[in-house]
């Protein structure tokens, strides 16, 4: 038992040894930290001082952009070109390509940037569309690529993005890139027979749906036989007949109507948006105050951590 209580006192003893050494090693580390902030305080004042005003500047001197979104759409096979155009577009304007510095009449065009993407609405998909992607689903005779890209050129309705710096006049940029998206004689010619042929058409079904609507409203009686119908000049119409095709007619126009406005010009604007702040901005664009002085500091620190190491390295060269 003696031995057993002598045994706990020395490691209850080397115990509190540890833990005083523990305090001791704390101790030590937060005068060495005192004295190193005592000693180079001025500098890491001057340093953050520095850093503040740097950001000042940097922050003050940084081009805030813009951002545009534009919807449009694309009949006849025209999303293919719109995507080409697009693509063109921003290797000229990031190369500032001469061409479209004349065009444009405006300088640092490398700083503007177009996007564009489809608006998925499947009622636009037709059900021959709709049933040869089925097929290409099935087969996989087609890579994924290929599919999206098929998909994308399916679409009649597109999104373009038009980034640019803030002191730029969005209005004013937005109509010369489309004035340079819409430069194609073949749209242009297509647009203006296919708005002037879906016009006539309307006026056509207009006048079927009056005569219809004359015939239902004025000629309904009894047949012969007792059932209902439309008698005209002794002729027998099936009146649920044509109150169908009038309900047809109608919902055909209205999609005409729709159609005709779509085509009054090559990318028609549905919606033109208006200029917003960039949703997505970089860590440093936004604390660049805050973040310039830490990274300075942490500078600093590799400095001395640096020199450190150098010299431990020169005092084992001597030894």
């Amino acid at each position: 038992m003696s031995k057993t209580n002598h045994k706990e006192e020395i490691d209850l003893l080397d115990l509190l040894q540890i833990i005083k050494n523990g305090f001791r090693s704390i101790g030590n580390s937060f005068l060495r930290m005192i004295n190193f902030f005592l000693s180079y305080g001025i500098i890491l004042t001057v340093i953050i001082i520095v850093g503040l005003i740097l950001g000042y500047f940097w922050n003050k001197n940084t081009v805030n952009y813009l951002q545009t979104d534009t919807i449009v759409s694309t009949d006849f096979e025209g999303a293919a070109y719109l995507y080409k155009k697009v693509e063109e577009l921003n290797f000229k304007l990031s190369v500032a390509d001469e061409g479209i510095i004349k065009e444009f009449q405006q300088e640092g065009l490398s700083k503007i940037s177009l996007k564009v993407k489809p608006v998925y609405f499947f009622r636009e998909i037709s059900n021959e569309e709709e049933a040869y992607m089925e097929y290409l689903e099935e087969s996989k005779s087609l890579e994924d690529n290929e599919r999206e890209e098929f998909l994308k050129n399916s679409v009649k309705t597109h999104k373009l993005t038009l980034q640019h710096p803030s002191d730029y006049d969005s209005k004013v940029l937005l109509e010369k890139v489309l004035k340079y998206l819409r430069s194609n004689e073949y749209f242009t010619e297509l647009y203006k027979d296919q708005t002037a042929y879906v016009t006539s058409q309307i006026s056509l079904n207009q006048e079927f749906i009056k005569s219809l609507n004359h015939l239902i409203e004025n000629y309904s009686q009894n047949k012969s036989d007792g059932t209902s119908g439309i008698v005209v000049n002794g002729a027998n119409f099936d009146f649920n007949g044509l109150i169908s095709r009038r309900s047809e007619l109608q919902k055909e126009t209205s999609d005409l109507i729709q159609q005709r406005i779509k085509n009054q010009e090559f990318l028609k604007v549905l919606d033109e948006g208006s200029p917003k702040k960039l949703d997505e901005k970089p860590l440093m664009s936004k604390n660049k105050m805050i973040l310039t002085p830490i990274f300075l500091i942490i500078l600093f620190f590799i400095i001395l951590l640096l020199k450190n190491i150098i010299i431990k390295a020169r005092n084992l060269e001597r030894e």
